[in-house]
């Protein structure tokens, strides 16, 4: 079963050498790696023009078009029976193809595998792991909580069955950010994710791919999520297996992520046992300044939950009624709670000069990510 390996290349000559050998050392061998040169002014087709000698390696030049574009010319070349990625300045592990073909193999409902993330730095050194926080079962599950919530720790890593691309589906060419996202959401849309949970694919954090903005992709993935309007996002939440209630909750995380505040909050209108209910309805008042009632919903949530982010976002909320003294201390109580979140620790150093708090928007994950380094 030949798997099609697409890489998209642009000004990669540092590492495109290390990728490619990564691709030669797998111990699953029946594979064509596809390299699409995105118009790359350095030494990058240099380097690749070394390894053309092996047949397997398909090499494609064309105009800077973007990585989308790069990706979708890899898919409209690909032969195998199963599709997988790899940028430029990246690593797969060893054994990475093997895994997930055995996978497919013994989950034969499975479309799309998904893996844990080694993140290294510029010279391979390890520097942590990112890993899927939850396990969703089922595709309107799955869907569901994508809307809210990327799931796929690093979704370069993902393989798919070659029924996946003739359905249509594509990276859309007129983002330059969160591309990935939409693709993603596109796949959950039709077909089956299944979690593989070991360190299979390395990436590379570097000062070139730490230029993306942040906040331009929180941009762009709201107004993927709004593209689909109010109702086609509640009919998919209503159509998950979850209570009442999780729907509720979830519809609220949702709404609030694409800043729809007043219809967030519909879906908030009962009590509840659940400390994230009181989180993310205090974050709502917050950004309406109503800091009073923002205030008594994250007490009722810590009262449920002593969390780091709802003793930050507490404090934020004294911030704005003028008692910073009480916010200082649950800044610090957050940072006891949770060493490396940054909110709070940017709060304190606001603090000094009374500017502006950071409120956190969401539940934090188990293992935190800074997009900063």
């Amino acid at each position: 079963m030949k798997v099609s390996i697409i890489t998209p290349v642009y000004n990669a000559e540092k590492y495109i050498d290390n990728s490619i050998e990564s691709v030669l050392n797998q111990t699953y061998q029946d594979f064509e790696l596809i390299i699409v040169n995105d118009g790359s002014t350095d030494n990058s087709a240099q380097n690749i023009k070394k390894y053309l000698f092996d047949s397997r390696i398909k090499y494609y030049l064309q105009e800077n078009k973007g990585e989308s574009a790069a990706r979708n010319k890899g898919i409209e070349e690909a032969q195998g029976e199963f599709i997988a990625f790899l940028d430029a300045d990246d690593l797969y592990q060893p054994t990475k193809i093997e895994e997930q073909i055995n996978y497919f193999n013994q989950y034969k409902d499975i479309d799309v595998v998904y893996t844990d993330v080694q993140i290294i730095d510029e010279k391979g050194r390890n520097q942590g792991v990112l890993k899927s926080e939850e396990i969703i079962s089922t595709q309107d599950n799955f869907l569901a909580n994508m809307l809210y919530r990327q799931l796929i720790p690093g979704p370069a890593a993902i393989m798919l069955r070659r029924k996946c691309i003739e359905s249509g589906i594509r990276y859309p060419e007129n983002y330059s950010n969160a591309e990935d996202y939409l693709f993603t959401i596109q796949l959950s849309q039709h077909f089956n994710f299944g979690y593989l949970p070991k360190k299979l694919y390395s990436y590379r954090r570097h000062d070139s791919n730490l230029t993306n903005n942040h906040s331009k992709q929180l941009e762009s993935e709201c107004e993927i999520i709004q593209s689909l309007g109010v109702h086609k996002i509640i009919s998919i939440v209503k159509s998950t297996s979850y209570n009442s209630e999780e729907q509720n909750l979830l519809l609220a995380k949702i709404f609030l992520k694409i800043n729809e505040l007043q219809k967030a909050l519909e879906f908030l209108d009962n009590n509840s046992e659940n400390w994230e209910y009181f989180f993310v309805k205090g974050i709502i008042f917050y950004k309406l300044n109503r800091f009073t009632d923002a205030k008594a919903a994250f007490e009722l949530g810590r009262i449920k939950k002593e969390n780091a982010e709802i003793l930050n976002n507490l404090g934020c909320t004294y911030c704005q009624l003028g008692n910073w003294k009480e916010a200082v201390f649950l800044f610090k109580k957050a940072i006891n709670i949770r060493e490396n979140y940054s909110d709070p620790l940017i709060n304190l150093a606001s603090a000094k000069t009374r500017k502006s708090p950071k409120i956190t928007e969401k539940k934090l994950r188990v293992q935190l990510t800074n997009y900063n380094k």
